[in-house]
């Protein structure tokens, strides 16, 4: 047969069609997961949703994540569902998890309101089958005693409506106490630096997915020495760990 001949054209054709195809299958392959977040600027602020998905693609193994958002600076849960946007995006389609952040002083002066529209949303995100997280936020630099208010809150609220806790509050208290050279807050004293968005994505990803936050890479933006990115991720994990075995969930 001649080495071109029809036969081998389609034979040749077929392997290289074959493999183009794979290529653009690798370059368009959904998602593993999707994730949906429901805040204000603590979540907005250096990009929280998209840290973690960069994260997740960086594990061993990578986890795709589809991520989305739905904040408004200074909204309350209370805000959200009135305003009825972040409903409607929950109404569209089904989200794997959606991660549920409070306004920060919300916790300590209106739990039963924080209480009544988590509940809400959790009952939103379940009817389509999805896991409801509580995203715990922290003290302000100031006023570093009320976390102790702001986790019972979060704590107390989970377990009302039957939802895990991300303790980014609890992570952010112990690297102020062991490293307050680690710049968590920016210059207001309320919003994280990009360093306290590192470690609340860490917190994040191991609570959601249980994946190990050790050893990922450094987002653009953050300048850590190597140590100091492994203490942050260190102090993630066992934050983690220790709700799980609070709670006797699965750390």
């Amino acid at each position: 047969m001649h080495p071109w001949s029809p036969s081998s054209r389609r034979i040749w054709l077929f392997f290289l069609f074959s493999a183009l195809m794979g290529s653009v299958a690798a370059e368009q392959s959904p998602a593993d997961k999707s994730l949906f977040f429901i805040g204000n600027s603590y979540t907005c602020y250096n990009d929280l949703p998209g840290m973690v998905a960069d994260l997740a693609a960086a594990a061993d193994p990578p986890l795709a994540l589809e991520v989305s958002s739905e904040t408004h600076p200074g909204y309350s849960l209370d805000l959200h569902w009135r305003n009825q946007q972040a409903r409607s995006f929950l109404g569209d389609r089904a989200w794997d998890v959606v991660v549920l952040q409070e306004q920060s002083q919300a916790p300590l002066h209106k739990k039963d309101r924080m209480l009544e529209h988590a509940r809400l949303f959790a009952e939103t995100v379940r009817a389509r089958e999805g896991r409801v997280v509580l995203y715990m936020t922290w003290a302000p630099e100031r006023r570093p005693p009320v976390i102790e208010g702001l986790a019972t809150a979060y704590e107390e609220v989970g377990a009302a409506i039957g939802a895990e806790v991300a303790p980014v509050g609890r992570a952010w208290q112990r690297v102020r106490a062991e490293r307050p050279d680690i710049v968590l807050y920016r210059p207001d004293g309320s919003h994280p630096d990009v360093a306290g968005t590192y470690l609340a994505a860490c917190v994040l990803l191991a609570e959601i997915y249980g994946l190990d936050p050790r050893g990922l890479p450094a987002p653009v933006g953050l300048s850590l020495a190597a140590e100091d990115l492994a203490y942050l991720q260190a102090v993630a994990r066992e934050a983690v760990a220790s709700g799980a075995e609070e709670t006797g969930a699965e750390p």
